[in-house]
């Protein structure tokens, strides 16, 4: 009963449960809060939330699709309509040129019509990019799908980091954005298996492209049925509605002091205008210059080149078939370790230092 429960407890000082027996203590739950983020028993962080986040996260599993499936989808490609290097080079890149696009008015459209409407608006525009691509019968059709792909792989990678900042506890939150890092490298993954499946099929890039359909539309459907973030919702003046949202996330009624936090923060923000981004204010222009110089050269280590260029790579120096996918998939491999490391050392000590480490 309640007894055994509280005996089974951990023993330890102030920063854990207390000792003894009897009803739980304040600080039991909060121990316990803090280690069992997932449990829809423990008030303030429900099973809800993660599904949420785990739904939200289908976008990084998309993202990551698209960016690895044009390694293998490129070699049948260009021997089907005859793509000299030029128009490879385009193929590939125009999904840069898509995301570009989308970058410069993402921030606005979350802000204006919501992240969750975001995330579905990019889903549905993979759905649209995808079938451009396997009805394609042309160079230019070709480039429209794949401009329609990278703007939506844009919105949905800012929409979607938001959405689950703005919804998970503040405890967990870095464990929850990370899981969008996790079904990146997992689409990656998948898109790499694709390419091995279908390589020997008939117009098998057509099958490539078209796995991700249902998956977005699965994924459009179930965003329509989660809350918007509470976040935004303060910002749109819908306090009532962000604490009942709150109260479904975090499995309590007492919401409050969340979402005077929330409002708080808000305020703060309301103290900056994006041009002091290039001011000396709080240190504003030295961070965002850190921040821009690290993504460089991660850039430059030509490391999206490895990903759309895989196959062609390989193939040219004389991998073929099941040896160019084990090649491929131990480089996946690799990513989903340090992808399930970061969740350890976001959690623990927090994102700068989880940079740091990394570089």
């Amino acid at each position: 009963g309640e007894t055994a429960t509280v005996m089974a407890m951990p023993q330890t000082d102030s920063a854990g449960p207390v000792k003894g027996l009897g009803e739980p203590a304040p600080l039991q739950l909060e121990w316990y809060r803090a280690h069992f983020c997932f449990s829809s028993v423990i008030p303030g962080c429900g099973t809800f939330t993660f599904l949420s986040s785990a739904v939200a996260a289908i976008s990084g599993f998309l993202m990551g699709y698209e960016l690895g499936l044009i390694s293998g989808a490129l070699l049948q490609l260009s021997s089907i309509l005859a793509l000299s290097c030029k128009q490879q080079e385009v193929v590939v890149s125009s999904l840069l040129i898509g995301a570009l696009l989308a970058s410069l008015t993402g921030g606005f459209l979350i802000d204006r019509f919501g992240r969750r409407i975001a995330i579905i608006i990019a889903s549905c525009l993979l759905v649209l990019g995808s079938l451009i691509l396997i009805l394609s019968t042309s160079y230019g059709i070709l480039i429209a799908g794949r401009i329609a792909i990278g703007i939506s792989i844009s919105l949905s990678s800012i929409a979607t980091c938001v959405y689950i900042a703005e919804i998970a506890p503040q405890h967990r939150r870095g464990l929850l954005v990370s899981l969008n890092e996790l079904m990146i490298v997992t689409g990656i993954l998948f898109a790499y298996i694709a390419n091995y499946v279908f390589a020997s099929v008939s117009h098998g890039w057509k099958y490539m492209f078209g796995l991700v359909i249902p998956i977005g539309a699965l994924q459009a459907i179930a965003m329509y049925f989660l809350p918007p973030s509470p976040r935004f919702l303060v910002m749109k003046g819908s306090d009532e509605a962000a604490s009942k949202v709150l109260g479904r996330l975090r499995a309590t009624s007492n919401t409050a002091e969340e979402l005077t936090v929330i409002k708080s923060s808000l305020k703060d923000e309301h103290q900056y205008t994006f041009l002091d981004l290039f001011r000396s204010k709080d240190n504003m222009r030295a961070r965002m210059l850190i921040g821009l110089t690290l993504v460089f050269f991660v850039q430059t280590t030509g490391q999206p080149n490895i990903l759309f260029y895989a196959s062609t790579v390989l193939k040219s120096v004389g991998f073929q078939g099941y040896l160019l996918m084990v090649t491929k998939g131990k480089k996946i491999n690799w990513n989903n370790r340090k992808t399930s490391h970061s969740y350890d050392v976001m959690t623990i000590w927090g994102q700068k230092q989880k940079v740091l480490c990394c570089k």
